[in-house]
């Protein structure tokens, strides 16, 4: 079995102790070997955390859940408009001889009671 010190040795990169692969990058040794994972902030900004791609629209980044969110909104507010819209029309009319008598005979029996 090999010592602590016989293992140090054998991770030191090829170029020597503290010039790893990607140190003319700026990456520690640690990072170029892949022995440091990377933090859950750094994975979202670029993208690798699992939460979507984003897009850009009008410069912006946005993630596609906001764009159907949006989408819904804009689909609910166009029905609940047409939905008024419709109302007031059918309430246009003046109510015919036989509603207004309906409703007289409605209002008497609920002052019966």
């Amino acid at each position: 079995m090999a010592r602590a010190s016989e293992r140090r040795l054998e991770a030191q990169p090829p170029n020597g102790p503290g010039q790893a692969r990607g140190k003319a990058h700026g990456l520690s040794p640690a990072r170029a070997y892949g022995e440091i994972e990377r933090g859950e902030s750094e994975k979202r900004r670029r993208g690798h955390a699992g939460g979507g791609r984003r897009m850009r629209v009008l410069g912006k980044h946005v993630f596609p859940r906001q764009v159907a969110l949006l989408a819904a909104g804009v689909v609910f507010l166009g029905a609940t408009t047409y939905d008024v819209h419709r109302s007031i029309k059918n309430n246009e009319q003046p109510p015919t001889k036989e509603q207004m008598e309906a409703l007289q005979d409605y209002i008497n029996s609920k002052k019966q009671n």
